[in-house]
């Protein structure tokens, strides 16, 4: 009876050991990886012309939330976004977003013309002609992590018939390109 007793709290004492060791080494990794370099990345208003900005739920994952970003544009727009600092860093990353374009009836023949900034490198842009809506979506590399994406728009309109046309920026993310470099000293937050 008493080796019985032995043996089963010598067993106990292994397994509870074990179940310990594997539950902080769980919380450890769940740490280091949540918070790394693949969480998407909304981007938040800091300077410019401000957008009027709604914000809907349901994106990808449940509660996700995302934001459009709208503006009346006359002549030309310029807006910075900030990429919210998370942990971790990456050499690469993409912004993901939907660009809508309206012009006025009867300005079809007006030129748009749109860039992205990242950091104030240009990383996209394009010319729009002919039609009164586009949608152009969009997966533009940004090199590094950017801290600053810049949209700017302007059109040869902005009086008579043309005055304004409608500029939205639909759900603009940036996604960091994983970067578990674990032998980098940089990496670790200590």
């Amino acid at each position: 009876m008493v080796s019985a007793a032995k043996e089963q709290g010598r067993w106990g004492t292994v397994f509870g050991g074990s179940a310990a060791a594997l539950v902080a080494g769980g919380l450890f990794l769940a740490v280091m990886l949540g918070g790394c370099t693949t969480a998407d990345r909304p981007l938040r208003y800091s300077a410019g012309a401000r957008p009027a900005t709604v914000m809907t739920y349901g994106g990808d994952r449940f509660n996700d939330a995302e934001y459009e970003h709208a503006w009346d544009v006359r002549r030309r727009v310029e807006t910075t976004f900030t990429v919210p600092d998370n942990f971790g860093d990456a050499d690469g990353a993409h912004l993901f977003a939907g660009l809508h374009v309206e012009v006025p009836e009867g300005c079809a023949d007006r030129t748009v013309r749109w860039e992205v900034l990242a950091d104030g490198t240009r990383i996209g842009g394009g010319r729009l002609r002919w039609l009164r809506v586009y949608e152009v979506r969009s997966s533009l590399r940004t090199g590094g992590l950017p801290d600053r994406i810049t949209l700017r728009a302007q059109w040869d309109g902005g009086s008579g018939n043309c005055p304004s046309f409608t500029l939205s920026w639909d759900d603009p993310k940036v996604y960091p390109n994983a970067d578990f470099d674990f032998l980098d000293p940089d990496f670790y937050p200590w």
